[in-house]
C-alpha cells in the first residue's frame, strides 16, 4: 500500500500560505509607492525641501545630487567620486539613493568635501582634503566644530556660522579667502606653502553665508551682504543692501543678489565699485540660482547673451525652484536632474517618495520572501528525506 506524509503535505500547504501572504504585502507596498508618487506634493511640504548639487564637470566626474527633507534626512545619489556619497559604490542611481545624515538643519558640498550641521549644532564632515577637516582622508564623518547653524565649503576654504552670529573661517587663505585682510600669494606666488589655517572669526551678526568660486558672501542679520576673497578685497566689504540670496550669474565675475522687495540686481566683481553695479536686471522674483531665476509665477529664466548684450530669457513654466537649468522642483512637487548615463534621460521623482523609507521596506519583504523559500524548500527536503528512510528502515523489518 501506497504510504501519505501528512506532516509533509501540511508543511507544504502552511508554506504556500506564507508565500501567498507575502506576495500579497509586496504587491500593496508596491501600489502604496506608486500612489505616493502620483499623488501632489503639497505646497507647504514642498517650499521646506532643499536641493544641491555638486557640479563634477571641472573635477572630470559626474553631478553628485542632495536633498534636505523638512524632517532633517539628507539624502543623496550620483557620482561618489572624492566619497561625496560615501559608501562603497562608485556611483549611486537615484533607486540605490543614500540616507547620509538624519537631523541635518545645514549642508554644504565643497569639490572635495562635505560638511553638514546636525540639531545639536554638531558640524561633521567627510572627504577628501584634510586641511579642511583637520584629519586624513576618510570616508568616515569626522566632527569639526560645535555650536553651528550654517556652513559653506570651497575650493580650499571653508566658512559656518555659529548660534551666537559670528562667522568663522578656515582652510588656505591664497587669495584672502578667510577675510582677515592677508593673502598667501605675493606677485603671482604663492607663500607660507599654501597652508592651512585654523578656525578663526572674521563677522557678527551674520545669518547666511555662501562660497562661489572661492569668493566668500556673507549676509548679515540687517540684510547687509559683504564678500571678500578677489582682486584687493580681502577682508569683509559691503556691496549691498536689503539682500535676501545671493548666487552666480556668468560670464566669469557676474553674480546677482535676490533683494527683500522681489528685484535682482548685478554684481560684477572684477569692478566692485563700478557705477555698473546694484543695477536691477529683474523684478518679481522669487528665488535665484546659478545663471537663472525662478519668477513669482513659477516661470524659469536663464541667463544668456546674443551680438549685442545679455539679459534673461524665459526658459520652461511650471518651476518651482532650482539649483541649475537641468536640477529642479516642478510646481506639482516633481525632482528632475541630470541623468547619471547622459544616455537615458532621468525620470521626474516626486518629492514624497525621495526619502527612501517604502523602497527599503519593499527591498526587506522581497528578501525576506526568498530567504524563507530557500529555508522552506530545504526543510521539506530534508524531511522527505528523513521520511524515506524511516520508511525503509520499517519495510526490511517487516
Amino acid at each position: 500500500p501506497r504510504r501519505i506524509h501528512t506532516h509533509s503535505y501540511i508543511d507544504r500547504r502552511q508554506w504556500n500560505e506564507k508565500k501567498i501572504f507575502l506576495k500579497c504585502v509586496l504587491a500593496v507596498s508596491i501600489l502604496i509607492w506608486i500612489v505616493i508618487e502620483l499623488m501632489p506634493v503639497k505646497s507647504t511640504f514642498k517650499d521646506e525641501f532643499q536641493i544641491y548639487e555638486d557640479n563634477g564637470s571641472y573635477l572630470g566626474t559626474k553631478n553628485t545630487y542632495y536633498v534636505l527633507s523638512p524632517s532633517g534626512t539628507l539624502v543623496g545619489w550620483g557620482s561618489n567620486d572624492y566619497d561625496r556619497v560615501g559608501g562603497i559604490l562608485p556611483w549611486y542611481p537615484y533607486f540605490a539613493r543614500k540616507v547620509i545624515a538624519k537631523d541635518v538643519t545645514a549642508f554644504s558640498c565643497g569639490a572635495s568635501v562635505v560638511m553638514y550641521a546636525d540639531c545639536d549644532g554638531n558640524l561633521w564632515g567627510w572627504g577628501t582634503n584634510k586641511g579642511l577637516l583637520f584629519a586624513e582622508k576618510t570616508t568616515k564623518k569626522v566632527k569639526i566644530l560645535d555650536d553651528v547653524i550654517d556652513v559653506s565649503v570651497g575650493f580650499n576654504h571653508a566658512a559656518a556660522i555659529k548660534s551666537d552670529g559670528s562667522l568663522w573661517t578656515w582652510g588656505q587663505n591664497i587669495q584672502g579667502n578667510l577675510g582677515n585682510y592677508s593673502k598667501d600669494e605675493e606677485d603671482g606666488m604663492i607663500i607660507n606653502g599654501g597652508q592651512y589655517y585654523p578656525p578663526q572669526k572674521v563677522m557678527e551678526n551674520v545669518k547666511q553665508v555662501k562660497i562661489i568660486d572661492g569668493i566668500t558672501f556673507a549676509i548679515t542679520t540687517d540684510s547687509d551682504l559683504y564678500a571678500w576673497g578677489f582682486g584687493d578685497i580681502l577682508g569683509p566689504t559691503l556691496v549691498a543692501h536689503r539682500v535676501a540670496d545671493i548666487a552666480y550669474l556668468g560670464e566669469g565675475t557676474l553674480y546677482q543678489y535676490l533683494s527683500l522687495d522681489g528685484s535682482v540686481s548685478v554684481l560684477n566683481t572684477f569692478s566692485i565699485c563700478s557705477p555698473n553695479n546694484n543695477i536691477t536686471i529683474a523684478d518679481n522674483v522669487s528665488s535665484i540660482f546659478t545663471g537663472g531665476i525662478v519668477k513669482n509665477d513659477n516661470s524659469m529664466w536663464l541667463w544668456g547673451s546674443d551680438s549685442h548684450n545679455s539679459t534673461y530669457y524665459k526658459y520652461l513654466d511650471g518651476v518651482s525652484m532650482a539649483v541649475d537649468a537641468e536640477h529642479y522642483v516642478t510646481e506639482s512637487g516633481k525632482l528632475k536632474y541630470h541623468s547619471i548615463t547622459d544616455t537615458l534621460p532621468a525620470i521626474p521623482r516626486s518629492l514624497n517618495s525621495v526619502v527612501p523609507m517604502l523602497r527599503e521596506f519593499i527591498i526587506a519583504l522581497f528578501i525576506l520572501y526568498w530567504i524563507m523559500c530557500i529555508v522552506s524548500r530545504c526543510q521539506i527536503r530534508n524531511r522527505f528525506s528523513l521520511s524515506g528512510n524511516v520508511c525503509q528502515q520499517k519495510e526490511l523489518k517487516d
